[in-house]
């Protein structure tokens, strides 16, 4: 799932489960942007991944 927030947020992309991501942006890992209200990873948590190899 985080790897289609951080591919979808290019494209403001529908999160359909969004019990997760309630989880998720109330543990700070997805932050979401109003205005337009679109989500993306957290800075370090897209570090994180990338440096684990699950994000390009």
């Amino acid at each position: 799932m985080l790897k289609n927030i951080y591919e979808g947020s290019k494209y403001k992309c529908v999160i359909e489960d969004k019990e997760m991501l309630l989880d998720m942006m109330q543990g700070l890992i997805v932050l979401e942007y109003n205005g337009e209200r679109w989500h993306d990873l957290h800075p370090l948590i897209e570090d994180f991944l990338k440096e684990q190899g699950e994000l390009p």
